[in-house]
This record gives structure tokens, sequence and C-alpha cells, in this order.
């Protein structure tokens, strides 16, 4: 297989899946920092320290501002992205030069060695790119047999870390 062109609707299930899997990688990472300001907090207010205990409970906040304001700022982009987009359709060809989506107002175009990671979920897929903020999410159905093994070929033959999520 040299190349494949697949049509989608760009829906609420497609990025639901996308966040969901962004998520799973996440929160374990926040909840291991948490727990490590709690002990810290504990720690200090065993050993009477009200330095430290006031440090760990102020990181604690912080922690606590920045994870609240990213699932705000994740639930306003979704809901920008269902007003700009929801229920039209695109298209995405993957070839052996790259990937091109074409969106109902714009279309781009991303070879593969900017392809920085690939995660393959059960539902969705997700396209990491360098220099790029905002990653692409794919439907799993996509990449059902073969379109699949020549993506994986052509993001690993990239350098990109693939991974299944």
């Amino acid at each position: 297989m040299t190349a494949f062109t697949h049509r989608y609707v760009l829906g609420a299930a497609l990025y639901d899946a996308g966040l969901r899997v962004l998520r799973r990688r996440l929160w374990p990472r926040v909840a291991f920092v948490v727990a490590a300001l709690l002990l810290i907090a504990i720690l200090g207010n065993f050993a009477q320290d009200p330095m430290i205990l006031a440090i760990a409970l102020t990181a604690l906040f912080i922690v606590g501002a920045v994870v609240t304001m990213a699932v705000m700022r994740m639930q306003s982009r979704r809901q920008a992205m269902l007003t700009r987009f929801g229920g039209h359709s695109a298209e995405v060809t993957i070839d052996d030069q790259g990937v091109r989506i074409v969106l109902p107002e714009q279309e781009g175009f991303r070879r593969w060695s900017l392809l920085r990671q690939l995660w393959c979920g059960k539902d969705v897929w997700i396209l990491s790119w360098h220099g790029a903020s905002d990653p692409v999410l794919l439907p799993a159905a996509i990449f059902a047999g073969e379109a699949g093994a020549f993506t994986r070929a052509k993001a690993t033959e990239a350098g990109a870390r693939v991974r299944d999520v």
C-alpha cells in the first residue's frame, strides 16, 4: 500500500475519544505530583515546621489551579471545535510523502519527517507534529488492516514514537 484516502465526520465522539486518551496519559502524572506534595505537607506537619507545611499547601493550591484551568481550556476548545466543524466531514489522505487533511475551511499537509509521535488507540489515533501545538485526531476505523500497518511503518521510519494507548 502506498496511499489511502478516507472521509470521516468531525464530531463530539471523535474529540471526546481523543480527550480520554490524553487524560489517561496525564492523570497518573498529576496524581503522583499531588501525592508527593501531600506527603511533604504531612511530614512538615509532623515535624511541626510551618514553613514546609505552607510551601506544600501553596504548591497543592497551584497544582489544583493549573489542573482546573487545563480542564476548562479543554472544554472551551471542545465547544469551539464543535461550533466550527461539528457535523462537517473531513478527508484525510495518507501516502509516502505525509498526511493531508482537508477540512471545510482549510487544508493542511505534514511530511512524515515532522511527525513527533503516533498514539494508536481503540477509538482514535493521535498524531503529534513538531512545530504544531494541536495534535491531529483521526478515527481508529480508518486504520484497519493495511492502512494501520502502513501508517505505523511510515511513523517508525520517520523516527516518531509509536505507542498503543
